[in-house]
């Protein structure tokens, strides 16, 4: 009977032994089955990546390529600029142009016809220049026709009489470039080489400017 209950006794300290190590080698099984698929799965996830990258890169080149077959451009170099095409003055515009930007006078035909339809001046040409006390404008037209003129002191720059013929009630001085009535003081409309002002008495606000080609035909 003691032998029995000895050998009982040292069954039980065994397994009381061998427990623990088994417990052991479990978990430390258990931690290495862990760490391989942490690592798995990053090498997955690397792999990923990598193959994405690739992809964008692969993207993008295709991507170029074929702009740069569209332009007419070769990988890795780079078209010269082409110069900008000169553009030669048009016959029209070289017509047109000014003397006085090459600092001349600038050349511009005027008429001024009085109360009775009388030319006081013109048609002729008058010399503009920049230094005229109303620059090259249609006023400095009339300055340089040498006829005495007034300025209103009511309006700024609105003419008030010419060779002594003064505005009275609806009727007076009106202005003309090219045929057409501008919307602004005469002081303050530019002229070009060439322009034809005419300058009249007009009885009514909707009276018609004289024409230029009738004035010269009757000059």
């Amino acid at each position: 009977m003691k032998r029995y209950s000895y050998m009982l006794l040292l069954a039980l300290l065994f397994l009381g032994l061998l427990v623990p190590v088994m417990y052991a080698n479990r978990v430390r099984e258990h931690e290495l089955a862990k760490q391989t698929r942490v690592a798995e799965m990053k090498d997955a996830s690397c792999t990923l990546v990598s193959k994405g990258s690739n992809i964008s890169v692969n993207t993008r080149s295709e991507a170029e390529a074929k702009v740069n077959a569209a332009s007419g451009k070769t990988p890795g170099k780079e078209s010269p600029p082409k110069p900008a095409p000169q553009q030669q003055p048009s016959k029209e515009t070289a017509a047109t142009q000014t003397p006085a930007a090459s600092g001349e006078a600038t050349v511009v035909g005027i008429a001024v016809i009085g109360r009775d339809g009388e030319l006081l001046y013109g048609p002729a040409e008058v010399k503009v220049a920049k230094e005229n006390t109303w620059g090259i404008t249609a006023l400095g037209a009339l300055d340089a026709t040498g006829l005495p003129y007034t300025i209103s002191t009511r309006y700024t720059d609105f003419v008030d009489s010419i060779a002594g013929q003064r505005n009275r009630g609806q009727a007076g001085w009106m202005y003309s470039v090219n045929g057409e009535i501008p919307a602004v003081a005469a002081a303050k409309k530019p002229v070009k080489q060439g322009d034809k002002v005419v300058w009249w008495y007009s009885k009514s606000i909707d009276q018609t400017p004289p024409s230029w080609e009738q004035l010269v035909k009757h000059r």
